[in-house]
C-alpha cells in the first residue's frame, strides 16, 4: 500500500524545484482548457434548423462586399420579414490596441431585426434615428471607456478613409443601449450606414453582409436556399447561414484554428513533460540510497515503482487543479472583454479531459524515473550510500 505521507514529504523536499514544476503544470492546464473552449467556439456545429435570423454574405469571403441593390431582392423573398444592411467599420479608440466592434447599419431596420436591444429612453433612440452623424453605444463599451450621452468620440478607421483623405472619424453619442438577450454583451457600437456611405471614399453602395429575419424558423433552410439561388452565377454570389455560422466563419479567417489548437496543445504538453520528467529524475537520483534502504527493509520493487508513479500523478493533479481554478475565473473575463469570443464558456465536462490528461501525463513523465528506482540494487547502492 502506498504511503501518502511519504509521497507528499518527497514532493515538498525540494520546494523551489517543486514550485516551478507546479507552476508549469498550472500554465499548461490553463492553456489546455482555454484551447478546448476556443476550439468549441470556432468549430461548434450549427445548422439552419429553426434559425430565427440569417446572415447573407459574399460566398468568396466574408470581408468581400455585396451590392446595396441586393437588399430589396432579399426582402422580396417569400418568408423574409426584415432585412438590415451591415458594414464592419474597423476602428480603434485612441490606441491600436483598443479595437472596437463598430457596425454601420440602418437604425430602424436594425432594431426591427433585433428587438431585444433596448434604450434608456425613447428620446435617446429618436435622437440617434434623426442624426446620421451620431452613434448608439452599448452599455458595456460606454462603461469601459467612461462615455456618456453627448460625448464626442474620435475614432481611427483602418478600413475607410473620408472624402478629405483622412482616416479619423468623430461621432457624437446619441444613445446608450442594453440587450435583453441572455448571455449577450453590449461591447459594441452602431453607426449610420447612410453617413458612412456618404463620407467614405471607397466602397460606396456596397454592404458587408445582410442580416435577415424570417417569419417561420422552420422555413430557414428553404429561405436560405432561395436567397442564394437569386444570386447564383452573378459577379457577387452569396452564402446564407445562421448568425452563429457567420461568427464562426469570421473567426476562421485567421486560418485553420483546429490545427492551431492541436499544435499548441502538443507544444504545451511537450514542455510540461520535459519539466516534470526533469524534476522527477532529479528527485529519484537524489534518493537512490533511500530506495536501497527501503528495499533492504522489505519494500518490494513494485511498491517503489508505483510510489514514484504516484508522486508524478500527485504533482500533475495539484497543478491541474490550480489550472482549472484559474481557467474558471479567466474565461468569463475573456467573454466579457471580447465581442468575438463572447460565447466562450467553461464547461464542466472538460474535467474528464483534465483527469485523463493528469493520469496520462503523470505516468509518462514518471515512467523513466520509476524504472530507475525499480532497478536500484540493494547491495550495490546501499553499499555506495554507506
Amino acid at each position: 500500500m502506498l504511503d501518502l505521507r511519504l509521497i507528499f514529504a518527497n514532493i515538498t523536499r525540494w520546494k523551489i524545484l517543486s514550485a516551478i514544476t507546479v507552476l508549469t503544470v498550472v500554465v499548461a492546464f490553463f492553456f489546455f482548457l482555454l484551447l478546448l473552449s476556443l476550439d468549441r467556439v470556432f468549430n461548434a456545429g450549427v445548422s439552419l434548423d429553426k434559425a430565427k435570423r440569417l446572415v447573407v454574405a459574399n460566398e468568396i469571403a466574408i470581408m468581400q462586399p455585396l451590392p446595396l441593390a441586393y437588399e430589396q431582392r432579399i426582402q422580396d423573398v417569400d418568408g423574409v420579414s426584415a432585412v438590415s444592411r451591415n458594414v464592419f467599420f474597423g476602428a480603434f479608440y485612441q490606441e491600436p490596441t483598443q479595437g472596437l466592434m463598430a457596425i454601420a447599419t440602418e437604425p430602424r431596420s436594425f432594431l426591427e431585426l433585433i428587438p431585444e436591444i433596448t434604450f434608456t429612453s425613447d428620446a435617446e433612440k429618436e435622437r440617434w434615428f434623426n442624426d446620421p452623424a451620431t452613434v448608439a453605444v452599448g452599455r458595456d463599451m460606454a462603461e469601459k471607456y467612461e462615455w456618456n450621452v453627448g460625448d464626442l468620440v474620435p475614432l481611427y478607421s483602418f478600413l475607410y478613409q473620408r472624402d478629405d483623405g483622412g482616416s479619423n472619424w468623430t461621432f457624437r453619442i446619441a444613445a446608450i443601449y442594453d440587450t435583453e438577450a441572455e448571455g449577450s454583451n453590449t461591447n459594441s457600437m452602431l453607426l449610420h450606414y447612410s453617413y458612412l456611405d456618404h463620407e467614405r471614399i471607397h466602397g460606396k453602395q456596397t454592404v458587408g453582409w445582410y442580416s435577415v429575419r424570417i417569419k417561420d424558423p422552420r422555413e430557414a433552410e428553404r429561405v436560405a436556399g432561395e436567397i442564394d439561388s437569386l444570386f447564383s452565377n452573378s459577379h457577387y454570389e452569396t452564402r446564407t447561414a445562421t448568425e452563429e455560422m457567420f461568427a464562426q466563419e469570421l473567426m476562421r479567417q485567421v486560418g485553420d484554428f483546429g490545427l492551431i489548437v492541436r499544435m499548441a496543445m502538443i507544444a504545451v504538453f511537450f514542455t510540461l513533460a520535459l519539466v516534470t520528467a526533469n524534476t522527477m529524475m532529479h528527485s529519484v537520483n537524489e534518493r537512490v540510497n533511500e530506495f536501497a534502504t527501503l528495499k533492504a527493509l522489505g519494500a518490494s520493487d513494485g511498491r517503489i515503482f508505483w510510489s514514484v508513479i504516484a508522486e508524478g500523478i500527485v504533482v500533475i493533479a495539484f497543478g491541474a487543479a490550480l489550472g482549472v481554478a484559474v481557467t474558471y475565473v479567466v474565461i468569463p473575463m475573456i467573454a466579457d472583454w471580447s465581442v468575438v469570443l463572447e460565447s466562450i464558456r467553461f464547461e464542466w465536462p472538460d474535467l474528464w479531459w483534465v483527469a485523463a490528461a493528469v493520469v496520462l501525463t503523470g505516468v509518462v513523465t514518471s515512467l523513466a524515473p520509476a524504472l530507475q528506482a525499480w532497478r536500484v540494487n540493494t547491495g550495490n547502492d546501499l553499499g555506495r550510500a554507506a
